[in-house]
């Protein structure tokens, strides 16, 4: 049943006093393999304007939702977004500044070197740099499970809008503009990666699906299977396979959560996609390598307050979705990358 619906608050009350009243969760019992990315980043989504409140606001909020999920004792590392730089010669926009995030969040992966990166945006293209690591860190090994309503799969040349969260999965797959590449060197290849919950395509992005035999499902297909993605994931991986999740919260249909960047109707309810999660984490239990959080951005609603929506993300990301805390803990010994 969904959390919310038109008009009423359907949020369990039970669920809302839990956050409050909830004693701190124990340390992680190998906090040094896990790091937290703060990166309220939105240079991705073009030029905001009015809204720069609210999507700052909505970073925010995803990351106490993050926070809250997590175990206690993780070092968290609160990326600092500059100011706008200087504009260089692209279709890119924010080009420059978007650059100088990716090295920023490069530079503190190289230094801390973790097992696990849970990460929260910001727009989507915030992951490409977690992406990167973890891909030149577990290698073919890894698989991707890119939730989103969108593939954020053009290229510079195909791009309508100039907006890089709309190109960043294409720039981690190696076909990236400018200093907007994968940072760690090694591209994504369509192999790894499973699109889940898409129902938005530009004509370009169906065009390289279709070329590069990029395995997709639909958010109709999840609807009726919700153990589906778990499924293809697991079935084209190998035992010792490891898991990053990219979650767009635009996969959810707007008519139970209205507080993301860019809506799109016909998604997921709050069950269903916890329905979703939770069978993906169990299907990856101990090899679950990154999460990141994208597109939280707030919108003025008459059934879902900011604190409601909040509450929301916790729960996807807690026991009954991802479980982002038992993932951390039972981070399998030995997964650990043996290229090193």
């Amino acid at each position: 049943q969904p959390l919310v619906s038109h008009g009423t608050v359907c949020m369990r009350r039970s669920f809302a006093r839990s956050l409050a009243t909830k004693p701190a969760r124990p340390g992680c019992e190998r906090p040094s393999e896990a790091l937290v990315l703060s990166i309220p980043q939105w240079f991705g989504a073009g030029d905001l304007e009015s809204q720069v409140a609210a999507a700052t606001a909505g970073a925010a909020a995803a990351r106490r939702a993050l926070e809250h999920a997590l175990p206690g004792g993780l070092k968290i590392v609160n990326v600092d977004i500059p100011d706008h730089q200087p504009e260089i010669s692209s279709r890119v926009k924010y080009h420059a500044s978007l650059a100088k995030v990716v090295e920023s969040v490069a530079r503190e992966l190289r230094t801390a070197q973790p097992c696990q990166v849970w990460t929260v945006g910001g727009d989507c293209s915030v992951d490409l740099t977690p992406m990167s690591y973890l891909n030149s860190k577990y290698a073919e090994r890894l698989c991707v499970a890119y939730i989103d309503a969108h593939a954020d799969l053009n290229a510079e040349h195909e791009t309508p809008s100039g907006h890089f969260h709309g190109m960043s999965l294409r720039a981690a797959m190696g076909d990236a503009p400018k200093h907007l590449g994968p940072p760690f060197g090694r591209p994504l290849a369509a192999s790894q990666l499973l699109l889940a919950g898409i129902r938005e395509l530009d004509s370009a992005e169906e065009d390289l699906i279709n070329k590069r035999a990029v395995r997709c499902i639909s958010s109709k297909s999840l609807k009726a299977d919700p153990q589906a993605a778990a499924t293809a994931l697991a079935s084209a991986a190998g035992p010792d396979a490891v898991l990053h999740i990219h979650l767009d919260l635009d996969v959810l249909d707007p008519s139970v959560f209205p507080h993301v960047n860019v809506p799109s109707e016909g998604g997921l309810n709050f069950h269903e996609l916890s329905q979703v999660l939770r069978a993906i984490g169990t299907a990856f239990d101990g090899r679950l390598c990154g999460a990141t959080v994208t597109e939280f951005r707030l919108r003025p609603s008459a059934f879902m307050c900011p604190k409601l929506a909040e509450q929301a993300v916790a729960k996807l990301l807690g026991e009954e979705g991802l479980d982002l805390h038992g993932q951390t803990i039972r981070w399998k010994a030995g997964v650990d990358d043996h290229t090193r």
